[in-house]
């Protein structure tokens, strides 16, 4: 057995900040995945990357541990979700995601990359609804979504954004779930600064 030291930092802001679906397959057949000390590298391009920017405090990402009869140890990586509103679009989104195996890059509020679903059994829808509207007036209208696995180790992260960039293509979402916080006349501001409407 072998044991690592470590020294804890300062607290840091948690939730997702936004996080980019890939269709393993498809990840499998042209970038490779390398895995040093906890840290993933790519090697290979050219790879869409989905991404989608959730509402703020609306996702989160665990990792429960589990061990066996045996002794064998093994981590379920889960994304949860809410995606706001019933559309077109998010219907058809939640059907393509009900078929799909995937990978999932996590961009953390505290600037953490985490990259999700590199075992065999990747990460798959498992539980949620395809829409739901609520009972009583002020209840929000929305889908889950549950995104499981299964995994030996708990996902690995990313040094940098650069990294990722270089090896995929990121696909920006017809579907841009944002929560604004200040309006400046008629300018309305996203909670990363990103101007919405002018």
């Amino acid at each position: 057995m072998i044991l690592s030291g470590y020294r804890a930092g300062c607290k840091t802001v948690g939730g997702v900040k936004n996080f980019y679906l890939i269709n393993k397959r498809e990840r499998k057949a042209a970038i490779e995945l390398k895995v040093v000390s906890g840290v993933l590298t790519f090697i290979g391009s050219g790879v869409n990357a989905y991404k989608i920017y959730p509402r703020e405090s609306n996702w989160s990402f665990s990792q429960p541990r589990s061990v066996d009869g045996d002794g064998a140890i093994k981590y379920d990586p889960t994304l949860s979700g809410v995606f706001h509103g019933y559309t077109s679009e998010l219907v058809v989104l939640n059907y393509e995601m009900g078929l799909g195996l995937f990978e999932v890059f996590i961009v953390m509020n505290d600037g953490t990359l985490i990259y999700a679903g590199i075992d065999e059994n990747g990460m798959r829808v498992t539980g949620g609804d395809g829409g739901s509207t609520g009972i009583s007036l002020g209840e929000s209208i929305g889908s889950t979504i549950d995104l499981s696995g299964e995994a030996v180790k708990p996902a690995p992260i990313v040094e940098t954004m650069a990294e990722f960039e270089a090896a995929f293509t990121v696909v920006n979402p017809v579907i841009e779930e944002v929560y604004i916080i200040a309006q400046a006349g008629d300018r309305l501001i996203a909670q990363d600064g990103d101007l919405i409407m002018a």
